[in-house]
């Protein structure tokens, strides 16, 4: 192969390459208006979906942004808004707990894992929510059957509230140890 064959061959190679690139280029261009135009002369045989409508639409709460200059960033293969959403979206209802008559045995059992029994039980066994009282910690646990929301009340206090600031020093520290262990 000679320099004259191969600068030729070079010639075809980049020539190929730029009508390729140039293809993907207009096929990026024209593909969202041409599908578009397809959709709208040959729709779905899909019937819209009959709940649809008519869930509640959701409902955000308004946040105050800390940061003026946010910047987003765009997940997404090309870094543009999407443009290929379907025209028809699937739409479940939500199915409601069943009753349970084992619910509040199981209310029961998650009480006394964490630590409350049946002499605390305070509420009734027939309601929805039961209800659980320690008088020594001062705190209440609900167990809700239906929806199974666990609710534990409990005042955060430990030792540390019984000594004041200042109260205990390290040579209070020392005697009340020397004490402690001499006396047993």
């Amino acid at each position: 192969m000679n320099l004259v064959e191969t600068s030729a061959l070079f010639r075809r190679i980049v020539a190929l390459t730029t009508g390729l690139i140039g293809c993907y280029i207009t096929f990026l261009i024209i593909k969202a208006p041409v599908l578009a135009i397809i959709s709208s002369i040959n729709p779905s045989r899909d019937i819209p979906t009959a709940v649809y409508g008519k869930i509640d639409a959701p409902e955000f709460q308004y946040k105050k942004l800390t940061n003026a200059d946010s910047q987003y960033i765009l997940n997404t293969k090309n870094g543009r808004l999407p443009t290929d959403f379907p025209s028809m979206l699937p739409v479940f209802r939500l199915r409601q707990p069943l009753f349970s008559y084992e619910a509040g045995k199981n209310a029961q059992k998650t009480g006394g894992i964490l630590g409350y029994y049946d002499d605390t039980f305070r509420s009734l066994t027939n309601d929805q929510v039961y209800t659980w009282e320690d008088s020594t910690f001062n705190s209440r646990l609900y167990i809700n059957t239906k929806t199974r929301e666990i609710n534990l009340n409990l005042p955060l206090f430990g030792k540390g509230d019984y000594y004041t600031a200042g109260k205990l020093t390290s040579t209070v520290a020392t005697e009340q140890a020397r004490n402690m262990l001499t006396a047993a």
